[in-house]
């Protein structure tokens, strides 16, 4: 920033004085940072105006005491050759140094040198280092001398603009400054002083060479920046942005202003003067929303077409950009908005090499309503002002407050044609396409209680690695979480009164209803470059219902329409697999409780006492050549925990089609050494089975936790022994 001169400081500061509403007798300048060396004046003030003026002359030294009496025998020398030496100024003084170096005026020459060395350096003046904290005021003189600058901002004006002014604009007088600031610009219309105020605040971390400002009647204001740059981000970085317009608009609602930045087409960052980035991009803009009254912020946006960023030998290139976020809000402190995230053709790669990796369209959509902005800023400083022991003891109480705060909101992503390449062109990773919908309100019938729901959708999604990898035609994964009552789980922050049976009620009053689905088409597994297995029509899901009751159900379901494997034979590949099983009437209090307490005896009481079943209501295997059907229910027989261990029983009934031939197909394909063992088995199935019709073959089987194994009446015990 070597080239802002004293055009900086005069051009920068020229908005300040106009908007600062002091007099200029209480004009100070707050110094809040000082680079380099800036060394200031300790002397009487009426020495360091004639000092500023070049006015300063011996006599006056001599008046302050600040001229040693050694110097007077130099001054009677130079008196005989009709020189007053004490009605010079220093530069007069300084003038006579070529004819006493050459002898047309005869004095002590070592005295003279004395003399101009004092003057050189103003040891005759005490000086202090100005440092961070210091104030200048306007009504006070200053000298000041040195390399450094100073980042300063005027007292009680901290939404202003920093100045950035050298020893050299510092010498003209703080006053001065200031009344060159007072005559540069026009006074803004009463209607727009607030908003330009908000502007220099905003824009405050920022450096310029030159600054206008433009005021309208109907209060909108222009701002033009001349070689503005944002100087030390980190580690000597700064980023040059070049010219650019602020304007601010009144919006049709009273007291909101739309304060907005158009930025040049190109931006670069350097780091020690080396660059080391730049972003080019067209209609390239940012602003955000102010509310005048309540002095907050309720939008953002930014926008940009075309946008290249390269850094070093990478880049990073987006057709469309357009980030925004609106919020509005009620007299009684509600608040409903939108924010949004859109993005177009989307790329990354090397520098001047054909775009490698694209991550395509984005697209980024959240709605909220009912959201309560003064309980969120009581939260927030309630946060503040609390130690940590207070928030854990409070984390109850403000948890059941930002419940109530956040309202309802729902969340849309989708995410399009994305695509990673690996080396010598081979794709690596594709995306076709992804959707994501989350929802959460309160329920309808508890105002402390959430619901939630949340869908996930994934289309040709590929990925490829050395020749493996996995491959789907589309993949969705549904997720919903009902009665959702998150406030319990604050009470896990308070161990000292985390007892079992209160981790008990919060585990168990957590949700009503969970439930996960999984739905995917031709899903593929590759290994070098082929098929290990595919599976086609897949549907699978998990729920868990009522679980904050005694009836509570937990179901699982599967399904596919068919599957293949390069290691199985095709006439013992599923093509249909179908699993519904449920576990019924679970007590999930007692169950939590005999788990936290380890009281196994507990847990299997209350399976018992509730009647709690095991549902196989259906287990379907499709082969091309035969089937298996299976139903059957478990559950706990008996338990006294006095007479010993708990009698789990199963009822189960199978149904095959075509067994015999299945049979055929497993022994042409199995080790001879395993077939032997297989036609024991099979030759004892078949004894047992009820042949319901040519092929069709049935077996009713009880089996329970004893050893004991009936099938079709027939005792098998022996079987599992």
């Amino acid at each position: 920033m070597k080239h802002i001169k004293k055009t900086l400081a005069l051009a920068c500061s020229a908005c300040l004085l106009s908007f600062s509403g002091l007099t200029l007798a209480q004009e100070q300048l707050n110094v809040l940072e000082v680079e380099g060396e800036l060394q200031r004046a300790l002397a009487p003030s009426e020495l360091i105006k004639i000092e500023a003026q070049g006015e300063l002359t011996m006599r006056a030294l001599r008046a302050f005491n600040l001229l040693p009496e050694s110097f007077m025998g130099l001054a009677m020398d130079l008196r005989r050759a009709n020189v007053d030496l004490l009605a010079a100024t220093v530069d007069e003084v300084r003038a006579l140094q070529p004819q006493i170096e050459e002898g047309t005026l005869k004095v002590d020459k070592d005295a003279y040198n004395s003399l101009l060395s004092l003057l050189n350096t103003q040891a005759y003046i005490e000086w202090e280092a100005i440092e961070k904290g210091t104030t200048l005021s306007a009504d006070e003189p200053l000298l000041i001398r040195g390399d450094g600058r100073i980042r300063g901002q005027i007292a009680n004006q901290l939404h202003l603009p920093v100045l950035l002014l050298s020893a050299q604009e510092l010498n003209l007088g703080v006053q001065e400054i200031f009344l060159a600031q007072k005559n540069s610009i026009p006074e803004p219309p009463e209607v727009s002083k607030q908003v330009t105020a908000k502007m220099a605040e905003w824009l405050a971390p920022i450096a310029y060479a030159g600054l206008s400002w433009n005021f309208d009647e109907q209060g909108e204001v222009t701002a033009n920046f001349k070689g503005a740059v944002l100087e030390n981000l980190s580690d000597d970085m700064t980023l040059n942005i070049g010219d650019f317009v602020v304007v601010a608009q009144p919006e049709e609602t009273s007291g909101i202003w739309n304060i907005t930045a158009n930025l040049p087409t190109s931006i670069y960052l350097t780091e020690y003067s080396r660059k080391i980035m730049n972003l080019d991009s067209q209609g390239l803009n940012f602003g955000v929303l102010w509310n005048e009254l309540e002095d907050r912020y309720q939008g953002v946006h930014l926008a940009a077409e075309n946008m290249e960023l390269v850094e070093d030998i990478e880049r990073f290139f987006l057709e469309g950009l357009n980030i925004y976020w609106r919020e509005s809000s009620t007299d009684e402190g509600r608040a409903e908005g939108e924010l949004g995230i859109l993005a177009s053709a989307m790329g990354r790669g090397e520098k001047n090499v054909e775009l490698n990796n694209t991550t395509g369209d984005l697209s980024l959509i959240v709605n909220y309503d009912d959201y309560d902005l003064k309980a969120i800023e009581g939260i927030s400083d309630w946060l503040e002002e609390s130690d940590l022991e207070s928030i854990f003891l409070g984390a109850e109480e403000q948890m059941q407050r930002l419940i109530g705060a956040l309202g309802n909101y729902e969340f849309n992503l989708s995410w399009k044609d994305i695509s990673s390449q690996a080396p010598y062109g081979r794709k690596g990773f594709n995306l076709g396409g992804m959707q994501v919908q989350m929802h959460s309100g309160v329920s309808e019938d508890d105002a402390q209680r959430r619901d939630s729901f949340s869908s996930f959708r994934i289309e040709g999604l590929n990925y490829t690695k050395f020749g493996d990898g996995i491959a789907a035609e589309h993949l969705q994964l549904a997720l919903s979480m009902n009665g959702f009552n998150p406030q319990l789980l604050a009470k896990l922050v308070n161990k000292d009164d985390l007892s079992g049976e209160n981790l008990v009620d919060i585990l168990s009053g957590a949700f009503n209803t969970f439930e996960v689905a999984v739905e995917s088409g031709a899903l593929i597994l590759l290994e070098s470059a082929m098929p290990n297995f595919t599976i086609s029509g897949l549907n699978a899901g998990l729920e868990l219902k009522d679980f904050n009751k005694t009836s509570a159900k937990a179901s699982l379901n599967y399904q596919h329409s068919g599957f293949s494997a390069a290691e199985l034979e095709a006439e013992l590949a599923p093509e249909v697999v179908n699993i519904n099983v449920n576990l019924s009437q679970i007590p999930w209090r007692a169950v939590l409780s005999g788990a936290i307490t380890e009281d196994l005896g507990k847990m299997l009481l209350a399976l018992k006492d509730n009647e709690t079943k095991l549902n196989v209501e259906t287990v379907s295997v499709s082969l091309p050549d035969a089937k298996i059907d299976i139903t059957g229910v478990g559950y706990l027989n008996a338990f006294d925990p006095e007479a010993g261990p708990p009698e789990f029983k199963a009822e189960v009934q199978a149904e095959t089609l075509n067994l015999v031939s299945w049979a055929e197909s497993m022994r042409t394909h199995m080790p001879q050494r395993e077939v032997n063992d297989f036609n024991q088995v099979m030759a004892i199935v078949m004894l047992v089975a009820e042949q319901v019709e040519e092929n069709l073959h049935r077996f009713n089987i009880d089996i329970n936790s004893l050893g004991e194994l009936w099938i079709n009446e027939k005792d098998m015990s022996s079987l599992i022994q």
